[in-house]
């Protein structure tokens, strides 16, 4: 259903009415109130377009659905787009400790930024970027032993509710079969070097 042409926007939409009776104490997922509100921007189709996210992503988003529709649709893409070559890099950064070539470093660029989902996704505005760099981020937290912060961005998942839990699950196993650093890797300690020198 793509009743908005402006590109980015026609799913932010519905972010961005639902944050609108949230913060004005009404029901975020009643039809009725939605299609009133998404009907100002110029939403033509009969039926409103529903957030079918938990009330707390509305929170996260706050910064720019306190804004017109026109300037947070405005700032939603070029957020979401961020947010994409983020992943890249992050993306990259991991690869490396596998050992990756270079060659095939820059094949997983390309197929990234031509993936045709992701950009329909930037397209029509859905929320695909901000959780895939969560669950990057969450990948590199495990990787570097940091597990409360590799928890918060699995907890961050659950603005996904069909990804929270098979996501979240990947993450628990990914976990488990982290290597532990190699002693001799180890940093030193003061009374080791004594030990060593004398």
């Amino acid at each position: 259903m793509h009743a908005l042409t402006n590109f980015g926007s026609n799913y932010f939409i519905e972010y961005w009415s639902a944050f609108r009776l949230f913060f004005g104490q009404s029901n975020p997922y009643e039809p009725e109130r939605m299609l009133v509100l998404q009907n100002q921007p110029g939403w033509t189709a009969q039926n409103p377009l529903m957030i079918w996210n938990p009330p707390w992503l509305l929170l996260i988003l706050w910064a720019f659905l306190c804004r017109d529709f026109s300037t947070a649709a405005s700032i939603w893409l070029a957020v979401n787009t961020i947010f994409v070559f983020l992943i890249v890099l992050f993306s990259l950064d991991l690869l490396k400790s596998y050992r990756i070539t270079c060659s095939k470093q820059l094949l997983s660029i390309l197929r990234t930024l031509s993936f045709l989902p992701l950009c329909e996704s930037l397209k029509i505005g859905q929320l695909v970027a901000f959780p895939g760099f969560v669950f990057i981020d969450a990948i590199w937290a495990i990787q570097q032993g940091k597990r409360l912060v590799a928890a918060l961005f699995i907890a961050l998942l659950s603005i996904r509710i069909h990804l929270f839990i098979p996501l979240g699950a990947i993450l628990l196993e990914a976990r488990k079969k982290v290597k532990p650093q190699d002693p001799a890797c180890r940093p030193r300690g003061k009374r080791e070097t004594l030990t060593e020198n004398s």
